[in-house]
């Protein structure tokens, strides 16, 4: 229920094969936890927010059958947050 633009993972991050069926082709996802960065963050030239990244349940799944789940968000890639 997130735009994936304003999702991060963690470089720690842990993701777990999930194995799922789209249009009768199994396929594996991966599930795991990813951080929701405060509206306006990532933007160029903006005030860092104090308040911090939300936990969120993400499941990645691959490209190709990005196109065969209807109406959805999508990236290539992620942008991996450095967690100290």
């Amino acid at each position: 229920g997130v735009p994936v633009s304003g999702v991060e993972l963690p470089s720690n991050v842990e993701l777990h094969p999930v194995p799922m069926t789209i249009s009768n082709t199994r396929l594996m996802a991966l599930d795991g936890k990813a951080l929701l960065l405060p509206a306006g963050s990532g933007h160029l030239y903006q005030e860092l927010s104090a308040e911090p990244a939300k936990s969120v349940a993400v499941r990645l799944i691959p490209y190709y059958a990005w196109a065969n789940r209807g109406q959805s968000d999508m990236s290539v890639w992620i942008d991996l947050l450095r967690v100290r």
